[in-house]
């Protein structure tokens, strides 16, 4: 059998399991093999009835799945949505709260102070902002003037 192909009397013999052991082996070897037996072997499950029919209920069975499966995927993203929107609920309130409680440290500090001192704080911190604010205008302008620049030298180009 190792240079022949595989007669159909010995794939009736195998389906009746009238063959041995070593020529079940030997069968069964050179189908894995050749192309052609394989193919012979596959046709000759549905000659001889072998194929087992599916359940009639096998699909009603496999959409229910399906549903179930879709109506878990759902719940579990409606979970993970809510668990985003009260996580981002709690750290506003964190912020809303930490930020009140900020000013009233800053509030009861400064009232300890005699007003001399409250008002060299409060320049202070008015001055610091204030300096920040033009560092912002200073690099700000820089860019649009640059831009502008670029811009208008693109422009110079083309003639």
């Amino acid at each position: 059998m190792d240079n022949q192909h595989i007669k159909k009397d010995q794939l009736k013999m195998y389906h009746k399991n009238q063959l041995s052991l070593e020529e079940t082996d030997s069968l069964l070897t050179h189908i894995s093999e050749c192309t052609y037996c394989a193919d012979l072997f596959a046709a000759s499950f549905i000659e001889n009835d072998c194929i087992i029919p599916a359940p009639k209920t096998l699909k009603e069975s496999i959409l229910l799945h399906v549903k179930k499966k879709k109506s878990n995927a759902t719940k579990r993203q409606l979970f993970f949505y809510s668990m985003r929107v009260c996580t981002a609920m709690c750290g506003a309130l964190f912020l809303l709260f930490s930020s009140s409680w900020k000013d009233a440290m800053i509030s009861n500090t400064l009232s300890t102070y005699t007003n001399a001192n409250a008002d060299t704080i409060m320049d202070t911190m008015n001055e610091s902002i204030f300096q920040f604010t033009d560092q912002i205008n200073e690099t700000m302008n820089m860019f649009i003037f640059n831009k502008h620049i670029t811009n208008n030298n693109g422009g110079n180009n083309n003639d």
